[in-house]
């Protein structure tokens, strides 16, 4: 009995939110053995927390037990690693519907390269704890390997399903996979308004971990002063973009003038000109090279004064280039860029740049006396994670004044809060009880 009754406390303490990481948080009436599991969803963490909250206010209507999702990288992932692993009858389901798949075609969904991480470790999980019955993946698993039966006994479900066609197909099933489903009924101005993450969607609201914004104010008040730098790029990059390093400094002078003692403080620069940070990063040839040239310029400018280092990656005008460099250029910009180089001229035709030393490509940037604690934090989990998504948004919030596009249809030099990233630092920033007020002391400088 009193075994019985420290368990039914720990939980409730579980569905407070003050445990990131629950097992379960099941609730009386459960079936046991019916369940419903998503495999993937369209978008990534900030935006397809809305399809996660509409399949676990589904897995409550139709008396199924949710499956805390798992992500790789900023995307919800298989709890498998292997399709295989999800039995034969789910293989070849899958393989019948190969064209409907999306992400799941991609390998390393399913084995990710860095360490799958769980929902309740990157978001607080309170509301979906309190409201719908739910285990987390590796309880799921231990199950199917109990009873190897229940993988014989599934219905999968795509884009586009409903939530009657979900109960009508999946009658005597014990296990519902739902595969690529988009967010419906939350749009993207909802999005920018905090929806879904301090506002209620589908009946859920799942902010940062209780846990992880502990740790991230406590590095933040060791840094202070400081401001965060925001941009997200994404596919905006044009050659009209290289004067963007300018307008974000100049917004940046303008948030270090409203608050003095910003001046001499830390920077932190979140952004997706950073590799791995963006799952949605246009990549590949000239558009990585502007990425280059924006990431040296923006880090000289805001951590340099207004100086500009010999060093800096020009960019390119082909104009300069004659005629043969020109044709090279059309045809590969990486076979242009190794001619460039072998004949040291790395700047005559102003784009191509010998390769950094190794370990000069970072992920965050940050600069000041008191960048320590930051970076510490920074390191801790794998680039491009969902939970190191999640800290760079909250160290962002936390940070004494923000510079980001600060429009819903977003700015010349980076999108606005129609991104998921960018609406949910501001949104975390009211939360957290920093200020929101644009081009005011201590609130959000746009640029």
């Amino acid at each position: 009995m009193q075994r019985a009754v420290i368990a039914l406390l720990w939980s409730g303490l579980a569905c407070a939110g003050l445990e990131p990481i629950m097992e379960n948080c099941l609730q009386p009436r459960t079936k046991p053995e019916q369940y419903v599991v998503m495999l993937s969803a369209f978008e990534q963490m900030n935006k397809n927390i809305a399809v996660v909250g509409e399949v676990a206010a589904w897995a409550k209507k139709l008396n199924r037990i949710f499956v805390e999702p798992t992500y790789c990288y900023s995307r919800v992932a298989p709890p498998f690693d292997s399709i295989e692993a999800g039995g034969s009858v789910l293989q070849k389901e899958l393989g019948n519907h190969a064209d409907r798949l999306r992400e799941l075609n991609r390998t390393d969904l399913w084995k990710c390269s860095i360490a799958k991480q769980r929902l309740s470790s990157v978001r607080d999980i309170g509301d979906l704890c309190r409201n719908v019955p739910t285990i987390s993946p590796a309880t799921f698993l231990q199950r199917l390997e109990a009873k190897p039966a229940l993988k014989e006994s599934l219905a999968v479900f795509f884009q586009g399903a409903h939530l009657k066609e979900v109960l009508d197909g999946s009658r005597g099933k014990s296990i519902v996979y739902l595969v690529g489903l988009h967010r419906r009924l939350v749009s993207n101005h909802d999005i920018a308004d905090g929806r879904c993450i301090t506002k209620t969607c589908h009946g859920l609201k799942a902010g940062p971990a209780p846990s992880l914004i502990k740790v991230a104010r406590k590095a933040a008040d060791k840094a202070r002063p400081y401001t965060c730098v925001n941009v997200r790029s994404e596919t905006t990059l044009t050659a009209a973009s290289l004067r963007c390093p300018a307008q974000i400094y100049a917004a940046t002078a303008r948030a270090r003038a409203a608050l003095p003692p910003l001046r001499n403080g830390t920077t932190l620069v979140v952004s997706d000109l950073y590799s791995s940070t963006s799952g949605t990063y246009t990549a590949g040839g000239r558009h990585d090279h502007l990425k280059e040239i924006l990431r040296a310029r923006l880090e000289n400018l805001l951590f340099g004064g207004s100086r500009t280092a010999e060093a800096t990656p020009r960019p390119l005008n082909a104009r300069m280039c004659g005629a043969g460099q020109q044709a090279l250029l059309g045809t590969s910009f990486k076979r242009f860029c190794v001619w460039c180089n072998a004949r040291g001229n790395c700047t005559a035709c102003d784009l191509c740049y010998p390769a950094q030393p190794a370990g000069r490509r970072r992920l965050v940037a940050v600069s000041g006396t008191r960048k320590g604690p930051l970076e510490a934090l920074l390191r801790r989990d794998a680039p491009g994670s969902a939970k190191a998504a999640m800290t760079e948004q909250v160290l962002c919030a936390l940070a004494d004044t923000v510079v980001m596009c600060a429009k819903q249809e977003g700015c010349p030099c980076g999108r606005g809060l129609r991104s998921g990233f960018v609406s949910a630092i501001r949104a975390y920033r009211a939360q957290l009880g920093g200020s929101v007020a644009t081009d005011a002391a201590g609130g959000i400088f746009s640029f």
